[in-house]
């Protein structure tokens, strides 16, 4: 029978799982972060005047399998009371936190790589879904095309007042806005790691308690049962207090009764 405070933590951590899976589905917001299927898209504030185009964040629905795979295994572990096989709930989970982690953390090492791959995703993101938007920012900035001037551009025929490619001022306007995004998703896998690292702890610290109170009762009920059982053996029954048990002694010098003389003499033997 599983003990309240262990059914605590264990409900604790299969909360905190299915956070980390809400995390990943709403904090999506740059392309390319743990996954190749997010992306930001490239938007403008004014689409008529095209003067202040910006970078926005998208959030898509996107669910991680792993994720909820141990989430269902939690969850029915929680339901059948099982706690011998929390560790193969727990571990699946923080081995692929943990190497999401390691992946966002030298993807951040190198800032400017960093910057051009999520702006590539980017730019790739809006030349499928929304040409205009590419079309804006190669008005306004009189470039054509991404890392070259060929790299989908938005128009097909080429302009030949365009020197340059879109990257080097999309790099200088959006690269910090980009890079403080990987940080915060970074910071993120950050807490995950942390918080399941922290219930699962507390959960080996709970169950280690709960066991080890279990063991000081059994060995300080373990002498009331021993004497019991001594005292069942050494009790005589009613047939044996009624008997009467005569001893016969030898006859010895010492037992023996000796004639009293007058003034107190004994004979001499």
């Amino acid at each position: 029978m599983i003990s309240y405070t262990l059914r605590k933590w264990m409900f604790i951590i299969a909360l905190f799982s299915i956070t980390c899976i809400a995390a990943l589905l709403i904090i999506q917001v740059i392309c390319g972060s743990s996954s190749n299927n997010s992306a930001s898209v490239l938007d403008q504030q004014n689409h008529h005047s095209s003067q202040s185009i910006e970078i926005m964040p998208s959030f898509q629905i996107q669910i991680e399998w792993l994720h909820l795979s141990v989430v269902i295994l939690y969850a029915t572990g929680l339901i059948i009371t099982s706690t011998a096989y929390i560790h193969w709930y727990f571990v699946p989970l923080a081995v692929f936190i943990g190497i999401q982690w390691m992946y966002s953390t030298f993807a951040l090492l190198d800032r400017e790589s960093y910057i051009k791959d999520q702006l590539q995703l980017s730019w790739q993101a809006a030349y499928k879904d929304n040409v205009s938007i590419l079309e804006n920012i190669q008005n306004q900035w009189h470039c054509q095309g991404f890392s070259t001037i060929l790299d989908d551009p938005a128009f097909n025929s080429f302009d030949e007042n365009v020197d340059d490619a879109c990257y080097p001022v999309l790099a200088e306007t959006f690269g910090s806005t980009i890079f403080i995004w990987g940080i915060g998703l970074w910071v993120v896998k950050v807490i995950q790691i942390i918080g399941l690292m922290a219930c699962y702890a507390l959960y080996i610290h709970t169950h280690h308690e709960f066991k080890q109170n279990d063991q000081e009762r059994g060995i300080i009920q373990l002498p009331e049962h021993d004497t019991d059982m001594e005292e069942e053996l050494y009790t005589d029954t009613e047939d044996e207090d009624d008997a009467a048990t005569i001893v016969v002694l030898p006859s010895t010098p010492v037992n023996e009764k000796q004639p009293i003389l007058h003034d107190g003499e004994y004979p001499l033997l």
